[in-house]
């Protein structure tokens, strides 16, 4: 299995509305892969996000986002664009 330690950081806007937009950043540092030793400890990639979040009530609320992902120190680092939605259900 591989491991990673995850550090993010997240800031919301309260417009006293139910929309709510939000930034976001967050770091991966792999801490073990059996198959590529050689990248252990290294930070592995960073994740910039920016969205939307409408909440319906209490218990119900939509999101929309952008994040684009970058690799780094990896042989091949790619680039990853990707637009999404989300539906949270609080219990």
């Amino acid at each position: 299995p591989e491991w990673y330690f995850r550090s993010k950081m997240e800031l919301k806007y309260d417009l006293d509305k139910p929309i709510t937009p939000y930034v976001s950043a967050e770091l991966l540092y792999q801490l073990n892969d059996p198959r590529t030793i050689e990248s252990n400890k290294t930070w592995r990639r960073v994740r910039y996000a920016a969205g939307l979040e409408y909440k319906m009530n209490d218990r119900h609320s939509f999101s929309g986002y952008y994040i684009i992902q970058r690799g780094f120190n990896v042989s091949a680092p790619q680039n990853s664009y990707i637009l999404g939605l989300a539906y949270t259900l609080s219990l």
